[in-house]
């Protein structure tokens, strides 16, 4: 009897422990966030400055090509601003109430979302109104500036790095 008393004490521990450290993520995570760089088919794009993503363009280009001509060059600078322009305006909004809104500018136009989230067992849960969900992602949150969601996009591994802005 003394065993299944210790053992319902540690399953209730547990719990409780679990549900405080969720609420204390989605505490840390209530703010405005921006895309800063992602991690993708061993890559890392950083979208923080044009010369860094200018950079890993570069990088990129060589390492599978070889020599870059004058041509292909050009087109590298090319891919490098418009990764910058696109992504480098993504934002995400979290609040205490556990809604969020989300905005991206494409092309002079904003395309934005919005509906609640939720974490539960290391994912973030985005829904629409509450009830449909949008989203399931893998979720890490190694300092209260800096969070990451893990997803698999055609079968390759991808990490987005967003920090607060």
């Amino acid at each position: 009897m003394k065993l299944q008393k210790y053992i319902l004490l540690f399953l209730l521990l547990t719990g409780i422990t679990g549900l405080e450290a969720q609420n204390v993520l989605q505490k840390q995570l209530v703010g405005k966030w921006k895309l800063s760089a992602m991690k993708f088919k061993g890559l890392y794009i950083d979208f923080s400055s044009e010369e860094k993503l200018r950079k890993t363009a570069y990088e990129s280009f060589t390492s599978l090509k070889g020599s870059l001509t004058a041509e292909n060059s050009a087109k590298v600078e090319e891919v490098a601003v418009v990764f910058k322009e696109q992504f480098s305006k993504l934002f995400l909004d979290f609040n205490a109430d556990n809604t969020y809104s989300g905005v991206i500018e494409l092309e002079g136009k904003n395309d934005d979302a919005t509906g609640k989230y939720s974490i539960k067992n290391k994912q973030l849960i985005l829904t629409e109104d509450g009830i449909k969900t949008i989203e399931k992602i893998d979720f890490e949150m190694p300092d209260s500036n800096t969070f990451f969601w893990k997803k698999i996009d055609d079968g390759e591994k991808m990490e987005i790095i967003f920090t607060r802005r």
